[in-house]
């Protein structure tokens, strides 16, 4: 018998073909499987829950100059990479956690005002320092949080923003995780 990463070879006259799954007694300990409407399946989690978790990612040209230690660094642009992760507890009649196409209107929407300009001149960035400094960690908390907004607009109201990532460069990524980004809009900041 041979032992490999996750599975054990055995003999095949016990109708397996030879391969069975390692024994990783906390999967099922910590994990279940019960029916779901229509006879699906799916996984509940005693720590986590019922989630389902959807990714839309999209591309847009800004520039920016952001302010480091009280010295504004030169205006330079980018093509800024965006990552949204929308999650829920729940599918629809159609087993849709929400349309993908819903999530890439509302996201496009979401950054339509930085798309080819300059982010120090847009909304809630503003030059001299005097709105937020529109650093990449920035750029992905308020897309979450405009993106939250007009999600939860939506029919059905399944499915919020949980995560968002922002490659302003190659290796350089920010990631704004929105545990409650619902919250910061009516002003509890975190």
């Amino acid at each position: 018998m041979r032992s490999g990463r996750g599975v054990k070879e055995e003999d095949t006259s016990s109708g397996n073909h030879g391969v069975t799954p390692a024994p990783f007694p906390h999967t099922h300990q910590r994990h279940s499987a019960r029916p779901f409407p229509h006879g699906r399946l799916c996984c509940i989690s005693p720590i986590i829950g019922t989630v389902y978790e959807l990714t839309v990612q999209t591309e847009f040209c800004a520039a920016h100059a952001i302010w480091i230690r009280g010295v504004r660094e030169p205006t330079h642009g980018h093509n800024w990479r965006v990552s949204v992760v929308v999650s829920g507890d729940r599918l629809d009649e159609d087993g849709l956690l929400c349309d993908f196409h819903e999530v890439e209107r509302a996201l496009a929407e979401t950054i339509a005002p930085w798309r080819d300009r300059s982010l120090n001149d847009a909304a809630p960035f503003a030059p001299d320092g005097r709105g937020l400094n529109p650093t990449a960690e920035h750029v992905a908390r308020q897309i979450a949080l405009g993106l939250d907004a007009l999600m939860a607009q939506r029919p059905g109201g399944r499915g919020t923003v949980s995560r968002v990532s922002v490659t302003e460069a190659p290796g350089c990524i920010a990631t704004y995780f929105a545990a409650s980004a619902s919250s910061e809009q009516r002003g509890i900041d975190r």
